[in-house]
């Protein structure tokens, strides 16, 4: 059989198709240049963050002043044994606090990655339908009755 020659106002019809071209060209550029620059965002952004995170008012019952400022703290023996039981126990609570809260922040970024998994999935799919498409205009929609027709039957639908 000869492909289906598209009607005019197909997407697959030659003035489209390199649109289509074009587009995907551009889109390809601009998606490359966006992840060249993803890490150095990411970068700025965690700077800016720390920056903007507040110092925590546990440091001055504590009496270390770095306390909650979004660096790494090293506290050295010598510092925590002069420190009194109670403001050791605010120091723990304070440093539970803060793990939980990064949890939490972690479980959110998580969920949000894998939704942003989920739809890089669901767009390279449709990227892939669109492409066939274009290359095979006579291809239906429906790829699961293809597949089910060129597949061969399992050994359950051999035995009825």
């Amino acid at each position: 059989t000869e492909p289906a020659v598209p009607l005019p106002n197909h997407p697959c019809f030659p003035g489209e198709i390199q649109r289509f071209a074009s587009k995907q060209t551009k889109l390809q550029s601009e998606a490359t240049l966006a992840l060249a620059q993803a890490s150095t965002m990411a970068r700025m952004q965690l700077e800016v963050d720390k920056q903007t995170k507040k110092k925590s008012p546990i440091a001055d019952m504590v009496g270390i002043p770095d306390l909650g400022s979004g660096r790494r703290l090293h506290l050295t023996t010598s510092k925590l044994q002069e420190m009194n039981i109670a403001q050791l126990q605010v120091l723990v609570n304070d440093l539970h606090s803060q793990i939980e809260l990064l949890n939490e922040d972690l479980v959110h970024l998580l969920i949000e990655r894998d939704d942003l998994h989920m739809e890089q999935d669901s767009m390279l799919v449709d990227i892939e339908d669109l492409t066939s498409h274009c290359h095979d205009p006579s291809a239906t929609n429906n790829n699961k009755s293809t597949i089910n027709n060129n597949r061969p039957a399992s050994h359950r639908e051999r035995r009825t």
